[in-house]
């Protein structure tokens, strides 16, 4: 019986993948013929183009795709698990039109953020955003915007000597004094809180946010990243 109920269950599993995988490449097959300029990284069945991550690290992750841009061209097709398609875009030209596009259907990476960051403006598509973003317009007007000058020029004075450090010619990561400085403008401005991350990178809140990124990040390359049960019993 129990024999029985585990080919059932490989058989049920196993019909799914192939639908899965030949559904998606066909997908892929005329996605290739839509946009013909756009190159495919290179797959296999099932595995799709995952096999070429060497490095599951957030930064190996992304010195692979940058790879891919740099031997394959900037508008590209990948393929996850399962033969599951995605655009890979770098051209400037092409990520315009996307942004000025009027459908607004976020991708799968915004369902992982639900629970830290709720269903407005960031997380929600359609109607649900238009909405939204209709409410929120309002507040980014120069006027509105001219009462938090003093905020932002002072995080800004603080951001240029946190650079100043750097004058000596060598090459540094800009990446996270930008990101504090914004983090600080946006908390103090919006929030009414003063998290100084630019004095105090480590605090608890910059190690909270940065920990829960990197579980999203690491979500999009996870087995069971579709199936809310199954992640949460992996590490």
């Amino acid at each position: 019986m129990f024999l029985l109920l585990l080919l059932t269950l490989i058989g049920v599993a196993g019909s799914w993948v192939l639908v899965t995988v030949l559904r998606n490449r066909a997908t892929v097959a005329r996605l290739q013929k839509l946009f013909p300029k756009f190159a495919c990284v290179p797959s296999i069945p099932i595995l799709g183009s995952t096999h070429l991550f060497k490095d599951s690290s957030p930064a190996g992750i992304f010195k692979t795709f940058v790879g891919f841009h740099q031997v394959y061209g900037r508008n590209l097709i990948a393929q996850g698990l399962f033969n599951d398609p995605s655009f890979q875009i770098s051209d400037p030209s092409v990520i315009e039109q996307v942004l000025q596009a009027k459908t607004i259907e976020k991708s799968t990476i915004y369902d992982f953020m639900t629970p830290w960051v709720g269903l407005g403006l960031v997380v929600s598509s359609g109607a649900k955003w238009a909405q939204h973003r209709k409410v929120i317009t309002p507040t980014f007007h120069f006027k509105i915007l001219e009462d938090f000058l003093v905020i932002m020029n002072h995080q800004t004075d603080v951001l240029i000597e946190k650079l100043a450090t750097h004058i000596d010619g060598s090459d540094f990561d800009i990446y996270e004094h930008v990101t504090y400085c914004a983090l600080d403008i946006i908390s103090e401005s919006a929030m009414g809180v003063k998290l100084n991350t630019q004095h105090n990178p480590h605090a608890e809140y910059v190690e909270a946010v940065k920990e829960i990124s990197d579980i999203i990040f690491k979500r999009l390359f996870s087995l069971g990243r579709e199936y809310k049960w199954v992640f949460r019993f992996q590490k």
